[in-house]
């Protein structure tokens, strides 16, 4: 349960999903979360500008961006956030996806809108594991643009048979996120973007 003393009042949560919505409202119902919650339906570029116009612009914030694949990320939505002064983003880059399905089938125009320029920063004739490292640097780049840094802690997450799965990256303006993130996630020896 999240606890009252931790500071914010507000849960904005999406999804373009209206039955996945209503069920994490369920679950926050349920749980009984103390939050005020705001639940909205559609596609993240068109929720994260409704965020941006509700939330008060002096608060501190945290965006937790959890998308079931690379192209349901499209960075516009961070660069919506990060128009946002205080605004931290923890991010789920689904490696399964990055791995088996952009690189695998070479399905490269998908990352477009996921890491707008990425055709200056990636030779396609690498092996895989240097163009999912290209892709990233290239990604984090992006992000560097806002004023935002990579936690040099990124976990990753892997499944029941060990395969890699998603990578769980902090990206702040405030020393004191990575700061904190690093106390908090160290959680197994991964660390990093394997490749």
């Amino acid at each position: 349960m999240l606890d009252p003393p931790a500071g914010f009042t507000d849960l904005y949560f999406g999804d373009l999903e209206l039955e996945h919505l209503n069920a994490c409202q369920a679950r926050l119902q349920a749980a009984n979360v103390p939050q005020n919650l705001y639940p909205l339906h559609g596609p993240a570029a068109e929720t994260a500008k409704q965020v941006v116009k509700q939330i008060n612009p002096y608060g501190l914030h945290l965006a937790f961006l959890d998308p079931y694949s690379i192209g349901a990320l499209p960075f516009s939505v961070i660069e919506t956030l990060g128009s946002v002064k205080r605004m931290d983003l923890i991010i789920h880059i689904s490696e399964n996806d990055l791995q088996r399905n952009v690189i695998g089938k070479r399905e490269f125009k998908r990352l477009d809108p996921f890491c707008p320029g990425w055709e200056g920063h990636v030779d396609r004739s690498a092996p895989n594991h240097v163009i999912k490292r290209q892709i990233l640097e290239a990604w984090k780049a992006n992000l560097a643009s806002l004023g935002y840094k990579v936690s040099d802690n990124i976990e990753r997450v892997r499944g029941d048979r060990n395969q890699p799965l998603y990578w769980l990256v902090l990206a702040a303006r405030n020393d004191l996120a990575n700061r904190f993130w690093s106390a908090v996630s160290n959680v197994s020896p991964q660390r990093g973007f394997h490749f």
